[in-house]
């Protein structure tokens, strides 16, 4: 486990190199009010990339697809603990988990799913806002800092840190393209290699 973690962790970091650069801006909170306001709009898109979680004890990755809708979304995680695909559906009063194996398990939300079936810690429910790079509505901020680029740089809420490490420009504006999430000892990585928005 400990050897994939580091495999894993230098092919992260690696990515690193590929993330489009941003330029420093004079007005960064102008630049993040238009952000912002882009980014509420924002209620459909699909994102792919890879996700690794490490504890104390334990450490794991996987490819991830993620398809959001206005009100519901799906997350395909291939790679976890070894098998095949896991896909994760979620709508507002329930959440479905299929295995590859054909199992499906159900639960109120996901982060409780995924941490009965799979042993993860990942806030998904807050982790749809934080993957676009803005807070999550709902949840009280405890620390909020912009880069020099007027884009989200730091976040601390509903108990986790969030460090934005690189943004990438799309079609229609810039989105994340490295973020880590901290809590205790739980560590996330998440690279975001494609983003698609509908036009």
């Amino acid at each position: 486990m400990r050897i994939g973690w580091l495999v894993w962790t230098v092919l992260l970091l690696g990515g690193c190199s590929n993330l489009d650069s941003v330029s420093q801006v004079s007005d960064p909170q102008s630049v993040w009010a238009r952000q912002l306001a882009w980014l509420k709009g924002l209620q459909q898109w699909r994102a792919s990339g890879r996700v690794a979680v490490r504890s104390a004890s334990d450490g794991e990755s996987a490819s991830l697809l993620w398809r959001q809708g206005p009100a519901a979304y799906s997350l395909r995680l291939h790679g976890p603990f070894g098998q095949g695909a896991v896909l994760i559906e979620g709508k507002p009063d329930s959440v479905t988990l299929r295995r590859a194996d054909g199992k499906v398990s159900h639960a109120a939300n996901a982060q409780e799913l995924l941490r009965r079936e799979l042993g993860w810690s990942l806030p998904v429910s807050v982790l749809r806002y934080w993957i676009l790079g803005r807070p999550a509505s709902g949840f009280r901020i405890d620390e909020f800092r912009l880069n020099a680029a007027g884009l989200l740089g730091r976040l601390s809420q509903a108990g986790w840190q969030v460090r934005y490490l690189g943004y990438r420009e799309v079609d229609q504006g810039v989105l994340p393209a490295k973020i880590e999430l901290r809590r205790a000892d739980v560590r996330v990585r998440v690279v975001l290699s494609q983003w698609q928005i509908p036009g």
